[in-house]
Parts: C-alpha cells; structure tokens; sequence
C-alpha cells in the first residue's frame, strides 16, 4: 500500500488524552466566560466550578471527534488501496497487451498517489482530493476509477461532516444548559447577598448575570496542537539488535525517559482493513502488552488480555521500536518518534509506523499507526504509592441502572499517576477476579476529592471514581457506571474501601 501520513488526523487525535490539559490550558477566569468576582466568595465558587465543567464538556468534545475522524480516515484508506490495487491490475494487464505507454501513465497516477496526505475536510468541506486532478491520459477506465474515488472520498466526507455537526450541536446545547445553570445558581447566590444587606456583592453578581445572558453563541473549541514533525520517517526494514524485555526483567536495560513511562493505546489497521488496538505499558527498563482488542464487522468489541513480553530499541535517540506477538501470532514492528517541546519528553502521533514481521527477515509496507497516551502524571495521586489495590464495593444499582444489592471488587493497578483496571467480580462468582480488557484512568482533585475518570478509549467506558476522605479520616470510594450521572448529581451506584495489596 502507498505511504499515507495523517498530519492533520493526528492533531484531533490527539484530544482523546487533553482532559486534564485542557483545563490545566484553560484558567478558569477564561472558561467562566470571562467574568472576575471579587466581593462574593460564594459566586466566585460558582464560576470555579462552571469553569470546570465547561473545560470538562469541552475535552469531551473533542474526544467525540475520534469516531468521525477513524472513520473518514478508515473509508479514505479502504477506497485509496482499492483504487491503486484496480490501476495495478490495469498495469498488468496492459503490458501483456503490450501497451506499454499506457501502462507507464497509469503506473504515473500510482505514484502520485505517495504525495497525497490523507485529512478529514476543512470547514469548507474541502478534503485531500477535492483539487485533485486524477485524469489518466488516454485511459478512459483508470480515468474513470479516479472519477470513482474522488465520489467516494466526497461521500466520506459529508458523512464525516454531519457527524461533527451533530457533536457540535450537542456540545452547544451542553455548554448553554451549564451557562442556564449558573445563572439560577448566581440569583440564587445574589438572593443570599441582598439579605446579607451585602451591596457591593449584590452589584457585581447582578453585572455577571446580566452578562452571561447577553453572551455570544458557542463557538468551536481548537483541538490542542502538538508541533509538526517531519512526514519522512524511515522504517527500518530488517531491525537488528531488538533488546528483550521480560516480565522478570532480564535483559539489557534501557535509558527511557521519564515522561515516556506509562500506558499507551496503539491504533493501527491491520492487512485486512481490521481497526486494531494494543495497550502497552512502557516501563524504564521493559514493555508488556497488556491487552489487545478489535472491533468487528458488527462493531462489537472482542477483547484479548494475555500479558506478554516487547520488545523494544532506541534508534539515534529518536524513535522507539517495539516488536511483539498479536493475537494472531503475527510479529508486530512499531515504530514511535520520541519528541520534545516545552521541556516535556513525549511519544508523537505525528510520526508513527507500523508493519509485520516476515518471517526470515524484514517487513510488510509500513503504515500509520496512532500511540496514544493513557493518564498524565497528576498532583492528585501524590498520596498514593504505586502497586496494587482492590476497591471492594457495595451496589446499589447495576451497569443497566436498576437497583440491587450485593458486591463488587475492582483489581486496580496504580502507575505513573494511572489507575488501571485489570480485573473485577461477577455477580455469579464473587470471590473471584476475573480479568477484563484494562481500563484506564485518569485522576484529577476536585477540592479535598481524587477523581478518577475512564480515558475516552476504544471501548467508550465511561466509568468513574471519587476517592473522598470522610471526617473521621478514613477513605471512602464512590463509584459511577456512567460519569453523566455523576455530573447530573446522581447519587453513586457502589460505594465501598480501597485496600492496598502490594
């Protein structure tokens, strides 16, 4: 298959891990619509907290932007490979014909097809091949499946459209019913002053409503941006001297960065149009996988949660190789640029590739392939060591919202400032631990709260926890099927302790 860079795919990408930085990005003063409270403490912790969640509907905006985006690129892809595979067989077939100029142009409009970078449509609606000229000269079928893909790009492109459309519409309405609600919650708060005989308070509460109702529409947040790197990675066909990373750590150690310590999601599409998707933990001296899954035709999620051994290598200082077993039993070659910017050290899916192993030697063609990374390093997790711990909980209402009684236990692995769930109780067995695709976990403070959120990952979870601190100082853990029901103040459906393991 032709080299395909995803430049701009990467960029919306990217906000799948923005939460924590979105708001960290954002001051509060910025994301309370712009309005200062001086003299109302009261008020001004409401504008905190609207901050909050307006950052909060904003990162899950832009997360959404995943789905559309995979499946522009994936359609684009799809059409693209069959579209040079049908010229390639013309190639063939002409030159048996022996109609060898005609063979040299369509093998041109090949070619051309190496410069071409694949992004969804700007705001216009215009795409990678909306200027395209993909006529063959005197060749009226090759001219005529350019004509074909150029349609089937642009069908791609309006259903990519009216998907972001109807997630804009919705974060609209979301960021509208948060502003509402900050304004019943400042009448409410100005009520309060005016009894309190509190005048300057009541004048500067009163000018904030009156401004927040005479706000703008929404506008479209930006998607964070991360620097351009240069499209023209190299990827090593043979990969000599792959250093093994065993689960006991046998095995040269290598000199990893400590901001490129984690969990990451691997995103790639196999040889068979297959959306594929490896978790990988990236330790100082080693790599596991930690899971894979897939998605089916019929978009379920099939899950496979062996832990096995990467390995990996440095090459120049640049790029990172990781070499590992898919579930298939295919050998894997990915390979990540290491990038640094703003005195942070991290893996960028600008520049990613990824191909299969030969057997004897070297690889397929390399093809995109999007790392990305799971949690940030987080003052909230300051009070907790890393290894193991068990969350034992009691329901109250199960993942379909119905009461129940009973109990559930959570296996959760802390690293890098990262929960991460690799096992829980049923209700038919509740004693034992059965492993479950991981889960990961970002956590943030929210007052004297850890909370603890699913990252935006292949298998959409949205579940939550808040680690409270009760007064007599002992930790209670609060637990959502669903984050919306938290935001909604719906009370937990588990509640239960946390109990470290090892």
């Amino acid at each position: 298959m032709t080299r395909l860079i995803h430049r701009q795919a990467a960029v919306l990408l990217a906000c799948l891990i923005a939460l924590t930085a979105l708001i960290q990005t954002h001051p509060v003063s910025a994301q309370s619509e712009g309005i200062d409270i001086e003299h109302s403490p009261n008020a001004k912790r409401a504008l905190r907290l609207h901050g909050e969640k307006r950052a909060s509907i904003e990162a899950y905006f832009l997360a959404s932007l995943d789905m559309p985006v995979e499946r522009f690129l994936q359609a684009s892809e799809r059409h693209v490979k069959r579209y040079t595979a049908a010229l390639d067989r013309d190639i063939r077939t002409l030159t048996r014909e022996g109609n060898i100029e005609e063979a040299s142009a369509v093998l041109t409009a090949i070619k051309r097809t190496e410069d071409w970078v694949i992004t969804p449509p700007n705001d216009e609606g215009i795409h990678f091949l909306s200027q395209a000229n993909l006529q063959v000269e005197g060749n009226d079928s090759a001219t005529k499946l350019g004509v074909d893909l150029q349609v089937n790009i642009e069908k791609a492109g309006v259903a990519y459209a009216e998907q972001v459309d109807r997630a804009f519409k919705q974060y609209r309405a979301k960021v509208q019913l948060a502003r509402n609600g900050l304004v019943d919650e400042l009448t409410k708060i100005m009520e309060q002053e005016q009894r309190a005989g509190r005048l300057e308070a009541v004048q500067e509460v009163q000018k904030a409503i009156d401004t927040i109702k005479k706000l703008p529409e929404v506008d479209k947040p930006e998607s964070p941006k991360e620097p351009e790197a240069d499209p023209a990675i190299e990827f090593d066909e043979q990969i000599p001297g792959l250093v093994p990373a065993l689960p006991d750590g046998r095995g040269d150690k290598l000199n990893i960065h400590d901001d490129l310590l984690g969990y990451y999601q691997l995103g790639y599409l196999d040889d068979n149009d297959v959306n594929r998707q490896t978790i990988i933990e990236l330790r100082s001296d080693r790599a596991l996988v930690r899971g894979q899954y897939t998605r089916t035709k019929l978009g379920e999620i099939a899950s496979y949660d062996a832990v096995s051994a990467v390995e990996m290598t440095m090459t120049k200082g640049k790029f990172l190789t990781w070499r590992f077993k898919e579930n298939t039993g295919r050998t894997l070659i990915a390979k990540v640029e290491i990038t640094e910017q703003n005195n942070k050290t991290f893996i960028s899916r600008f520049n990613s590739k990824i191909a299969y192993a030969k057997p004897g030697g070297g690889s397929t063609t390399p093809t995109r392939c999007v790392p990305l990374r799971f949690g940030a390093l987080s003052d909230a997790m300051e009070d907790f060591s890393e290894g193991t711990y068990h969350f034992n909980l009691e329901m109250r209402r199960n993942e379909d919202g119905k009461a129940t009684n009973g109990a559930i236990t959570f296996q959760v692995e802390l690293n890098q400032d990262t929960f991460l769930i690799v096992g829980r109780t049923s209700p038919r067995n509740r004693k034992v631990l059965d492993p479950v695709i991981p889960i990961a976990f970002r956590s943030k403070n929210r007052g004297e709260d850890v909370i603890s959120y699913a990252e935006y990952d292949y298998g959409r979870r949205r579940d939550m926890f808040v680690i409270r601190t009760l007064n007599d100082g002992s930790t209670e853990v609060q637990y959502w099927w669903d984050s919306a029901d938290y935001g909604k103040g719906q009370p937990a459906d588990a509640f239960g302790k946390l109990e470290k393991r090892h």
